[in-house]
């Protein structure tokens, strides 16, 4: 496959005179279509008094709006029509994606814009409740943080907001007001806050003009920008010991969960491609490294896996698996040991080819959904990337294993990483997950 088998389908972007960004991607092959809204709106924005107010605006969203007063006659709305909103709040980035039957698109836009521009505000203490709850899971009976994502987070940027949970914490949450809650929407859910990105079965001239009616009360506001991140620290010098983070919690469960997150290359990159063939050589299937090692040839764990996290200025990987407490250490540094070998030998042409091609698969199947159309082109529009999938095809296509091995020397190394570990581990144990963390670059 070659950039030019990817057919970029017609796009139209427009932006309304309140500053909301809409584009529409026709697919005339499809049977459905999709529309998402997305909002700078996540942890990246808040403090820790203020930590989760944006997921809580997410969930208030649920709750009723002028058109729509009670939580089940907002949900009905979307219901009725075929279609379904499903939301979710990241450290950037809160989305609301409908799912909808080509005919009741206009419908259901008009649903969700009342639903996202005039929340009614209600039963703010009974969300409260719910999102307490929701915080228990990541908390053992002492109160103590065990989300091992959270934990490196925190433990690698510390008092900056990536360091933040998403969902906030027991005391910010309970400290929220009315007040509090409608200023934050205020700021952030507005046109220059917001894009749009419809695609489907539609014409974009009558889609333009339904979204032009539902959103036309939209007020303008400012654009809100982020704390830069920090930048990780410099490679250290010959023959001496990095000192990245490391942070274990107690917990008495089965498995002892680690994290390893690493700081990936800033964002856009001209190595993006490259960084992204990387991932998939460490895992996309049953046959790449982390899986066919870690599982398949030790029985280490049951499941491992490389999840990335693309922000404004900065790609977070989490690279996490659960094994027996007695095998943290040998699961821990057999992943080492996978970066390391990536790190030293570039990927042979085979390994290479297949990544390259299921990478690209991915890119023309996403023609087919109109859910991964939206995500794709709203996340490029919010971060004022404009890219066709020709051009990402492209990128992926001029990496080569060179390239792949050049990104891992950048990226995978401890100055780059932080560990969370949770589970029952005893002080030597601990401390081969410390030594093993930091050693030499």
């Amino acid at each position: 496959m070659n950039a030019t088998d990817i057919i970029d389908p017609p796009q139209t972007i427009d932006t309304l005179p309140n500053g909301l960004r809409v584009t529409v991607i026709s697919l005339p092959h499809l049977h459905t279509g999709a529309a998402q809204l997305m909002v700078r709106a996540g942890s990246r924005y808040e403090d820790e008094a203020t930590a989760g107010l944006s997921h809580f605006v997410e969930h208030m969203i649920y709750r009723g709006s002028a058109a729509y007063p009670t939580t089940f006659a907002l949900n009905r709305a979307f219901e009725r029509r075929g279609g379904g909103l499903y939301a979710e709040t990241s450290r950037e980035v809160t989305s609301y994606l409908l799912d909808s039957p080509p005919e009741s698109l206009p419908a259901l836009l008009e649903v969700l814009a009342d639903a996202v521009i005039r929340p009614g505000w209600n039963e703010i203490d009974t969300e409260r409740r719910i999102v307490l709850e929701e915080l228990l899971e990541d908390l053992d009976e002492d109160g103590q943080l065990i989300r091992t994502d959270d934990l490196a987070r925190g433990l690698a940027f510390g008092n900056h907001p990536l360091g933040l949970p998403i969902a906030g914490t027991q005391e910010s949450v309970s400290a929220y007001t009315r007040a509090l809650v409608a200023a934050h929407h205020a700021r952030h859910y507005t046109g220059a806050n917001c894009t749009l990105c419809v695609a489907g079965p539609f014409e974009a001239e009558a889609v333009m003009e339904v979204v032009t009616r539902c959103f036309a009360d939209l007020p303008y506001g400012e654009r809100v920008i982020p704390v830069p991140a920090p930048l990780p620290a410099p490679a250290p010098a010959p023959n001496t010991v990095a000192g990245p983070g490391f942070r274990y919690v107690r917990y008495i469960e089965s498995q002892t969960t680690l994290n390893l997150m690493i700081q990936g290359l800033a964002h856009p990159h001209p190595a993006s491609g490259a960084q992204s063939l990387m991932l998939r050589i460490l895992d996309d299937g049953l046959s790449t490294r982390l899986y066919h090692r870690i599982v398949d040839e030790l029985g280490l764990a049951y499941s491992v896996n490389a999840t990335p996290e693309l922000l404004e200025d900065i790609m977070l990987v989490d690279l996490s698996a659960a094994c027996a407490h007695h095998s943290a250490g040998q699961l821990l540094e057999e992943v080492l040991g996978i970066l390391t070998n990536l790190r030293d030998h570039p990927p042979d042409d085979d390994e290479f080819n297949m990544a390259r091609q299921r990478l690209l698969w991915d890119v023309r199947a996403s023609l087919d959904s109109p859910q991964s159309m939206a995500e794709y082109h709203n996340t490029c529009a919010i971060y004022d990337r404009p890219r066709t999938l020709r051009a990402r095809a492209q990128q992926i296509l001029t990496a080569t294993p060179a390239d792949v091995q050049q990104v891992a020397r950048e990226i995978l190394r401890p100055e780059r990483w932080t560990l969370a570990a949770v589970g029952k581990l005893t002080a030597r144990q601990q401390t081969t997950l410390q030594n093993l963390t930091g050693a030499s670059a």
